[in-house]
């Protein structure tokens, strides 16, 4: 075996209040979002992915999307940009390469890969 190169990943859903201001919607209302991050490198424990997910998101978890992240009518891509600013670039020699937010029961799906 040589030197590997994986994509290892950890979900975990939160429920948010959104207005969608950006796309054209203007009432408050609540989504279950399955939000994924990704690793790439050697092999790497899903559960250290798991916990940065999990201390990242807590300002987002039922609360009012745009207030937690402070941003105007913040949707989805929003969500990905902030959760990358606060997610560890490294986690050991894996870096941070892909973001996303699936939403539950909406055939919506966002992703921001990195560099």
């Amino acid at each position: 075996m040589g030197q590997e190169f994986f994509e290892v990943c950890s979900s975990t859903e939160i429920s948010v209040a959104v207005t969608a201001e950006k796309l054209g919607y203007n009432s408050l209302h609540g989504h279950d979002i399955t939000v994924t991050a990704c690793y790439c490198g050697p092999p790497l424990d899903t559960e250290r992915i798991a916990a940065a997910l999990d201390e990242a998101l807590a300002p987002a978890r039922r609360a009012s999307l745009e207030e937690a992240i402070g941003e105007r009518g913040a949707i989805a891509e929003d969500l990905l940009v902030w959760l990358a600013s606060r997610l560890p670039d490294r986690i050991e020699a894996s870096r941070l390469c892909l973001l996303e937010a699936r939403w539950s029961r909406l055939p919506r799906i966002v992703r921001l890969r990195l560099q």
